[in-house]
């Protein structure tokens, strides 16, 4: 680089950023679901400063009491079964219905407009996908 071009470069100004600004920097991604790239390119500055400043405020938040952490548990159970129950629905929906038999009918076929039914097929794939996690 010759001497001429380093004089006429201007020197780029440290942008400096408030506490709230930074705040809502990452509640974009950690509440409103925005990626982290989306989130610098909406708001003009980088995605490593969305990604650090998320880290650093994370850090400083107070560990989960005991209740919290139950209930993180809980949710964290529920959304897992509530994702395999998603995932199987397709599965229901390709199988007809008539072959499966109602749990509580005592050993007859099920119509295939028995909407009861769907349910009980649910119940039996859960049963089996938690058989074979144990």
């Amino acid at each position: 680089m010759s001497p001429t071009t380093r004089k006429s470069q201007k020197k780029r100004e440290r942008r400096v950023f408030s506490a709230a600004y930074k705040s809502e920097a990452v509640k974009l991604v950690t509440e409103q679901g925005y990626t982290a790239t989306q989130a610098a390119r909406s708001l003009g500055v980088g995605v490593n400063l969305i990604h650090n400043l998320r880290r650093i405020l994370l850090e400083k938040e107070e560990p989960l009491d005991t209740n919290e952490q139950e209930e993180l548990k809980r949710l964290r159970e529920e959304n897992k079964r509530l994702r395999m129950e998603r995932d199987i629905l397709p599965l229901e929906m390709s199988i007809p219905n008539s072959h499966f038999l109602h749990p509580g009918a005592s050993g007859t076929m099920v119509d295939k407009c028995d909407v009861r039914c769907s349910a009980g097929i649910t119940q039996r794939l859960l049963f089996l996908v938690k058989s074979a996690e144990k």
